[in-house]
């Protein structure tokens, strides 16, 4: 049987969608806005307050290593101030000769 997640808010990189739904099995077969969506009998999930997104990228893995390059040990997001001159900042390494 299909399931619908009503009701979402979708996002797949190139637009944002607001409440939309998205029709699946095992693999998605449709999505749009609510306004186009029609019921056949579909498992309803309510998407309210949810944000769907592919999941063919690791994005928390991908935003610890953006944030923790380059950092030195310990380090607290609540002193980084983002200057790249501070002592948050681990200093570039010296060119060899």
């Amino acid at each position: 049987m299909a399931k619908a997640i009503i009701h979402t808010t979708i996002y797949d990189e190139d637009r944002l969608i607001k409440d939309a739904y998205v029709v699946f099995d095992h693999k998605i077969i449709e999505t749009g806005p609510m306004t186009d969506f029609k019921d056949q009998d579909y498992e309803i999930i309510d998407g309210s307050d949810q944000i769907l997104m592919p999941s063919f990228v690791c994005a928390h893995a991908h935003i610890y290593s953006t944030l923790s390059r380059g950092m030195s040990i310990p380090f607290s997001p609540l002193r980084f101030s983002g200057d790249p001159h501070s002592t948050l900042v681990a200093p570039r390494p010296e060119p060899r000769s």
